[in-house]
């Protein structure tokens, strides 16, 4: 592992949550082993690691088929990625509609490069994820994106979008099994980018809605996006608290990293797991005791200390005060 992990909304993961339902496959446990929130539909805005969703792309990939990526796009999952919908319920044509995910996909994916560039006759779209693993991984993350454009299509014209696809190829498939899905104009990239060009005359055809104002172009309150490893780490662990699974190894395995990897780079960095975990604890335990209604017993449960007198003292040592005391200091009962 180098640099920050790669992160990503989990309104990105609500696709494959809704295609576990429709398969009567429960979604839950198979997101905590891998360090994703139960429920992505329920906090679409909490940064998860987007290696852990890649590693269920190859393991459903491996038992479903090598197009599992794209069968997990099209309008409804589309609907549901939040901020790019944002973008194109926003935009009045399909060119407007990429230039803006283009503009704003630096909040979906912060590590992620998805650039909509002028090309003569048309547009090409590139996207570029940090590299994911092997060479199937990046094949099912760029069909996924793939899926997603091409679902433009099938908004304003009623079919998928019409383009040149040009996409890693899978080890032993190659590309041939995408056609159904995205046109017959697909090939093998050179190189480790997707790349997509659409003409002009695609382009400028429009969407069948009134564009919603550009006021609602993002989120309210957008958050910035983290800097450095110890704030991604910090962001990532705060998440596995309030599932109430916080722990170095699946922190770990969650990235792509090893414990002892992970322990030495915050070493580096002037921290420690025990420091991230205990802000983490922090933030969640404030933040729940000023609002009225939740019992210090379930608060401190849901933080993973056993009793709640752990949670007594940890509050003191952060505020100077019991949990009680805080309570009745800020008007929460």
């Amino acid at each position: 592992m180098s640099g920050s992990p790669p992160l990503l909304r989990a309104s990105a993961v609500i696709p494959l949550e809704l295609w576990l339902e429709a398969h009567g496959r429960p979604a839950s446990e198979l997101f905590r082993d891998v360090g994703l929130p139960p429920s992505p539909a329920a906090v679409p805005h909490r940064l998860v690691p987007m290696r852990a969703f890649i590693t269920l792309l190859e393991l459903f990939a491996r038992t479903v088929g090598p197009d599992f990526g794209v069968r997990l796009t099209g309008p409804e999952a589309l609907m549901r990625l939040d901020t790019p919908w944002r973008a194109i319920r926003t935009s009045g044509t399909i060119r407007e509609a990429l230039q803006k995910v283009s503009r704003t996909f630096h909040w979906h994916a912060p590590n992620v490069f998805f650039l909509a560039n002028p090309v003569r006759g048309g547009l090409e779209v590139t996207e570029a994820t940090p590299r994911p693993g092997s060479d199937q991984a990046l094949h099912q993350v760029q069909q996924h994106v793939a899926g997603f454009v091409s679902c433009l299509g099938q908004l304003a014209l009623g079919w998928p979008l019409p383009g040149s696809y040009f996409i890693t190829p899978h080890p032993v498939c190659g590309v041939e099994h995408l056609k159904p899905w995205l046109g017959p104009d697909v090939h093998p990239a050179e190189g480790n980018k997707l790349r997509i060009r659409i003409a002009d005359d695609v382009l400028e055809t429009a969407f069948p809605w009134q564009p919603e104002p550009e006021c609602l172009l993002l989120p309210p309150g957008e958050p910035a996006s983290p800097s450095g490893l110890a704030e991604s780490l910090r962001l990532l662990i705060a998440g596995l608290v309030e599932d109430g699974q916080p722990g170095l190894d699946l922190l770990a395995r969650s990235i792509g990293s090893s414990r002892r990897t992970l322990q030495r780079r915050l070493a580096d960095e002037g921290t420690s797991y025990a420091a991230l975990l205990d802000s983490a604890r922090r933030d969640l335990a404030l933040r729940q005791l000023h609002a009225p209604g939740t019992a210090i017993s379930s608060i401190a449960r849901v933080l993973g200390y056993r009793q709640a007198s752990s949670l007594t003292r940890a509050v003191r040592r952060w505020a100077d005060d019991s949990p009680r005391q805080l309570r009745k200091r800020t008007g929460a009962r």
